[in-house]
């Protein structure tokens, strides 16, 4: 059988702690593909953030806890975002702002308003250009049409209009 345990913690809401764990449960034991660490965490905060409501499911909603965290912390350079070899040593409040990016950055791509093809399709070229050795940046530039550069900016556009698909 699984179990969770959660330890409560202020500021963290325990339904989207184990939806989160869940998403990680379910994409790690049901597909062979292995996801770079920023999908990985991203992806499980972007469906950890769902609702149940007078008979409807939600997906997608925005992450406030993220939000405000990114809005009053240093951000990180989506390259060390998109490769955090050393994130084993980075500090608490540097993996917060990796879980916030990685969010906001799987959001952004999900709902990528500039992007006619299906993010699952840029997916799939981004980690098929992986396993043929390319780096993770160049991989990322090549599959999703956008420098990283453009992707720092770009995000952070994203999150300061404030319009959140979620289906």
């Amino acid at each position: 059988s699984n179990m969770i345990v959660i330890r409560e913690a202020r500021g963290m809401d325990e339904t989207s702690t184990m939806l989160h764990e869940y998403v990680h449960f379910l994409v790690r034991n049901h597909s062979e593909q292995h996801y770079p660490k920023w999908y990985d965490e991203g992806f499980a905060e972007y469906l950890g953030m769902s609702d149940v409501s007078h008979g409807n499911f939600k997906i997608g909603l925005a992450a406030e806890h993220r939000r405000s965290s990114l809005n009053y912390s240093h951000w990180i350079p989506m390259r060390r975002i998109l490769e955090p070899d050393d994130y084993a040593d980075w500090t608490r409040e540097m993996k917060a702002m990796f879980y916030g990016e990685a969010w906001a950055l799987v959001h952004f791509l999900q709902n990528r308003p500039d992007r006619e093809v299906p993010f699952p399709q840029d997916m799939a070229k981004y980690l098929e250009l992986i396993e043929q050795g390319q780096g993770s940046v160049e991989a990322f530039e090549t599959a999703f049409a956008i420098s990283e550069d453009k992707l720092n900016r770009q995000v952070k556009r994203y999150l300061e209009a404030g319009r959140f698909r979620y289906f």
